[in-house]
């Protein structure tokens, strides 16, 4: 309705005005990085608005864009990969979510030295049953 029009409308402008981190050519300072934290958060929970309301609307691939968006946004957001997986896989682009683990994988290898959760490691056991699945299946069309 004109409601969830409205509050789209705003979410997308939210969105445009970010451009990059709050300060980005300051150094981290106490008074840098609350501020910057809190513009990059506001921005992808944007994001994640947006994009859920085009999974209702039946627009999978603009919710893909505007998850990747927010990936980029915040790389380090492992919620916002599942979501972005989540949404592949339902699209039935198993490579592509697979590829966004990998994503996941190197982004937190990186930058935190850590491995992803253990709800990750499951959603990539999922996409591998659904790949096992999907070439038993194929194997025996052609078979």
């Amino acid at each position: 309705g004109d409601r969830s029009s409205g509050v789209a409308d705003a979410l997308r402008r939210a969105v445009e005005i970010y451009r990059s981190d709050l300060f980005a050519d300051l150094p981290d300072t106490l008074w840098t990085i609350d501020p910057r934290s809190r513009c990059r958060e506001l921005c992808v929970n944007a994001l994640l608005q947006l994009a859920q309301m085009h999974g209702e609307l039946g627009t999978p691939d603009e919710a893909i864009r505007l998850l990747r968006q927010a990936v980029q946004v915040d790389p380090l957001r492992e919620d916002v990969h599942l979501r972005l997986m989540r949404t592949l896989l339902a699209e039935g682009r198993r490579r592509d979510a697979l590829h966004q683990y990998e994503v996941l994988c190197t982004e937190l290898d990186q930058e935190l030295d850590a491995a992803p959760s253990e709800l990750a490691r499951t959603l990539l056991a999922e996409i591998h049953d659904t790949m096992t699945v999907g070439r038993g299946f194929t194997d025996e069309v052609e078979g």
